[in-house]
């Protein structure tokens, strides 16, 4: 499609069935911007559907109609999967002096439920839903494009604008390797490097190895009046450094570095949601009784739905399982989560 003219669904929907019919069109219109800004930022190649009718019950003047619908997107990325899709749509209709028109209709696609619940979260407005929906989708697409386009490895620490969507990204930067953290992360999650000692319960010992694997400096240099030096200083001497082998001494030292006199160490800061954090950043589980890191979860990449949408994230670990799967997979019992995003390393 490459116009959001919807006027077509009039002729489906029966008159009484206008709150449906406005909700309907204002989805598909937003849905073809979605598809619209992923032709042109995801180099969407191909996007192919199959509907299969699944069953019908009719019973006097209405029917219930079950379709399953098969999808695939291809993108124009080497390292982009194709995406299968598989959705459920059940419409009912209803006999009218027009013929069978539609009264209601429902589905478990991704999109539809999200623009669902921000309908229902507005009250019922759709301009507002809509624009709230557009905007997640125009984030959510840079993000992803950002991924895929492997900007992770930069070496620049400039801010760069994406025109199409008028938001500003920061180059991640400054000789961090995201690609060595997650080579390194996927090398070592299910076994130990024999160059490091097992540290305590290695969670930590484990993320510091992927954070150096990725091209973090030894910052042995505190900033001037410390009270404890030790606490911002990072590097790895075989020994149980708080800093290096501890869940609560890492997040401590990846979210206080600002950095020595000579400018040493891991530049990071805490983040509020997934969009923000790429592979070669960090989860750490949270004990909210005394806000204390309890373990370390390196990230090594990114989950999307069917619809392009980061829902999720791929991490590697040591101490719990999955040592390799999704961060909602990793229990939370009693804890919090939080997430750090490394911006670069002062070196």
């Amino acid at each position: 499609m490459n116009s959001t003219d919807v006027s077509f669904l009039d002729n489906f929907f029966a008159p009484q069935a206008q709150d449906v019919l406005d909700f309907e069109k204002a989805f598909l219109s937003t849905k073809i911007i979605h598809h619209q800004q992923q032709e042109a930022d995801l180099r969407l190649l191909s996007y192919n559907i199959l509907p299969e009718y699944d069953s019908l019950n009719i019973s006097n003047n209405k029917a219930l109609v079950e379709l399953h619908v098969s999808g695939t997107r291809v993108y124009g990325y080497d390292k982009s999967p194709h995406i299968i899709s598989n959705e459920t749509h059940v419409f009912e209709v209803s006999l009218t002096s027009q013929g069978w028109r539609i009264t209601y209709h429902i589905s478990n696609e991704t999109l539809e439920q999200d623009f669902r619940n921000y309908y229902k979260k507005n009250g019922l407005d759709i301009n507002k839903t809509k624009k709230e929906v557009l905007s997640q989708i125009t984030t959510d697409t840079i993000v992803r494009r950002n991924d895929l386009n492997n900007g992770i490895t930069n070496n620049n620490m400039e801010s760069t604008v994406i025109n199409s969507a008028n938001v500003s990204i920061l180059a991640y930067a400054n000789s961090y390797n995201r690609s060595a953290f997650v080579n390194y992360g996927m090398q070592w999650h299910n076994g130990t490097n024999p160059n490091y000692n097992v540290l305590g319960n290695d969670c930590a010992n484990f993320g510091s190895q992927c954070l150096k694997a990725g091209g973090a400096p030894d910052d042995k240099v505190a900033p001037s009046g410390s009270t404890h030096p030790d606490d911002y200083k990072w590097y790895y001497d075989g020994q149980q450094r708080y800093s290096w082998y501890a869940a609560q001494g890492l997040r401590y030292y990846l979210r206080n570095n600002n950095g020595s006199s000579s400018n040493i160490g891991v530049k990071a800061a805490k983040v509020s949601t997934i969009s923000s954090v790429y592979e070669g950043d960090f989860a750490f589980n949270i004990d909210p009784s005394n806000d204390r890191a309890t373990h370390t979860i390196p990230i090594v990449g990114s989950y999307y739905s069917s619809n392009g949408v980061k829902v999720d994230l791929w991490i590697v670990q040591h101490s719990c399982s999955p040592s390799y799967g999704l961060l909602s997979q990793v229990t939370l019992t009693g804890r919090t989560r939080e997430l750090i995003h490394i911006s670069g390393v002062y070196k």
